[in-house]
C-alpha cells in the first residue's frame, strides 16, 4: 500500500472521531524491554504499516525489497514489525522463511514478523546491536524511541536507516501531522537517509535538510511490466487516453485531470472517438461532456496494466511533490504521449521523449496539450523507450547496502 494512503486514512479517522479526544494514534509507542537473547548478535528490523497482500505495493514493496537486500548484506538477523494492521498467518505466503510471533516471546529466530498494532499495554524485546529501518514518518518516530532506549541503556546504538520515499508533511494541510512527519527530518542522533529518487535527494539538499550520511537509487521499470513489453510490444495504437485517478491520493489532482478532459472534450471535434481510462483506484465513472465518459478500471494486474498501456496513444499523470511518481516513467515507456507537472527541482521532460512536463498545469494548459496530441493521432506514431537505464532495470540495491555496511562497520 502507499505509505500516504495509511497517513490520510488515520488522519480522517482523527478528524471524524465522534468525541474530543485529540491524538495522534500513528504514534503509538512502541515500548521496548530489553532482551538478553539476542546477545552481541546484530538484528536487522524494518517497521512497516502492513504486510497485508492487498495493500503491499508500490512504496512497500520497494521498502521490503531494500531490507532484505541490506539483511543479505550485513548476513545479520532480520525481523518485521508490522505497525498499522494486524498480520495474519496466511499472510506469509510471499514471505518465505518467516516466522509469525508474538511481541510477548523473547524467542530469537533468523526471519521474524511481528504484529505490533494492538500495542497499547505490549512491549516488544529489542538487543543491544538491533538496527531499525524505518518506512515512514510515524515510524520514524516509534523506531528512534526504541533506539534511545538502547542509547540509554548501552551507552550506544546503531544509526537508524530512514527509507524516504517523499516529502511527508505534504500529506496533510498544515497540521499536528504535518509538523510530526517534518519534525522526523531533524534527527537528533545518527541517521542514514536513503532517497526514492535523486529529484527527491536534491529536493531535500535545497531545503537545507542533512543527515549523517545520505544515498539515494532511481526508479527502474517493474520487471514484470518489462517481460510484459518486450514479450508483447505493442503493434499500433488504439484513440484511448489512460489517466491516473486516484481521488483519495489529493497529490495526484483528479479535480484537475477531470476539468482538463472536460475542456479537452470541447476542443476536440473527435472527441467522442476516444476511450478515456482511469486506472490505479477503482471510482465512478465520470461524464465529461461532448459524448465522453471517463470509466474507471481501478487497479490492474500486471498483465492487465501492461496490455492497456500498450494500446493507449495519449497519458495524464500528476504528482505535486518532488517524487517523480511510477505512472508518468511507466505510461511513457509504453510509448504514450504523456502529460504530467513538474514541481520545483522535478522536471521529467529529458527522461524521455514520449513525456511532456508542464510548468503551469492548469486545466486549459493541459487540455490545450492533451488536444495537440489527439489531433496529430497516427496508429503507428509511437516509440517505445527501451534505450533507458530505466528500461534496462539494471539496478540493485547492492551498491547502497554495501556502503551502509562499511558506516555501521559491523
Amino acid at each position: 500500500m502507499s505509505l500516504k494512503i495509511f497517513a490520510k486514512s488515520v488522519y480522517r479517522k482523527v478528524k471524524k472521531a465522534a468525541v474530543f479526544n485529540p491524538s495522534l494514534p500513528m504514534i503509538t509507542p512502541m515500548v521496548p524491554r530489553f532482551s538478553e537473547e539476542l546477545g552481541d548478535d546484530v538484528r536487522l528490523n524494518i517497521i512497516v504499516p502492513t504486510l497485508n497482500p492487498e495493500h503491499v505495493f508500490g512504496g512497500i514493496s520497494t521498502a521490503l525489497l531494500f531490507f532484505e537486500c541490506l539483511a543479505d548484506t550485513l548476513c545479520v538477523k532480520r525481523r518485521i514489525i508490522v505497525a498499522d494492521e494486524d498480520t495474519k498467518q496466511e499472510f506469509l505466503v510471499k514471505y518465505p522463511g518467516y516466522i509469525l510471533s508474538d511481541s510477548a516471546s523473547n524467542t530469537i529466530s533468523e526471519r521474524q514478523v511481528i504484529p505490533f498494532s494492538d500495542r497499547a499495554t505490549k512491549t516488544i524485546p529489542v538487543g543491544k546491536n538491533d538496527i531499525f529501518v524505518a518506512t515512514a514518518w510515524w515510524t520514524a518516530v516509534t523506531a528512534t524511541s526504541m533506539l534511545d532506549f538502547i542509547r540509554q541503556k548501552e551507552g550506544n546504538a546503531n544509526p537508524m536507516v530512514y527509507f524516504i520515499q517523499d516529502y511527508e508533511p505534504f500529506f496533510y494541510p498544515w497540521s499536528s501531522f504535518s509538523a510530526m512527519a517534518e519534525s522526523t527530518y531533524h534527527p537528533n542522533s545518527n541517521v542514514i537517509a536513503v532517497f526514492n529518487s535523486h529529484e527527491l535527494k536534491d529536493y531535500f539538499k535545497n531545503h537545507n535538510y542533512s543527515f549523517y550520511k545520505e544515498y539515494f537509487f532511481d526508479p527502474v521499470l517493474n520487471a514484470s511490466l518489462k517481460k510484459e513489453l518486450v514479450a508483447n510490444p505493442p503493434k499500433k495504437k488504439e484513440k484511448k487516453i489512460i489517466v491516473y485517478g486516484r481521488p483519495s491520493v489529493a497529490r495526484n489532482c483528479i479535480e484537475i485531470v477531470a476539468e482538463s478532459l472536460r475542456k479537452w472534450a470541447v476542443l476536440a471535434d473527435d472527441a467522442a472517438e476516444w476511450e478515456l481510462i482511469s486506472a490505479g483506484e477503482k471510482h465512478p465513472s465520470l461524464t465529461v461532456g461532448e459524448g465522453c465518459v471517463l470509466k474507471s478500471v481501478g487497479k490492474l494486474t500486471i498483465e492487465e496494466y501492461a496490455r492497456m498501456m500498450g494500446s493507449c496513444y495519449a497519458g495524464i499523470s500528476l504528482m505535486v511533490s518532488p517524487h517523480p511518481s511510477y505512472p508518468p516513467l511507466e505510461m511513457s515507456t509504453f510509448g504514450i504521449k504523456t502529460i504530467t507537472n513538474t514541481y520545483e527541482n522535478k522536471n521529467l521532460s529529458d527522461f524521455n521523449k514520449n513525456i511532456i512536463s508542464l510548468l503551469d498545469m492548469t486545466p486549459e494548459n493541459i487540455a490545450k496539450k492533451l488536444h495537440e496530441i489527439t489531433e496529430s493521432f497516427n496508429e503507428n506514431d509511437f516509440e517505445i523507450a527501451d534505450n533507458t537505464d530505466y528500461f534496462k532495470n539494471s539496478f540493485s540495491f547492492s551498491d547502497i547496502c554495501n556502503s551502509i555496511k562499511e558506516v555501521i562497520n559491523i
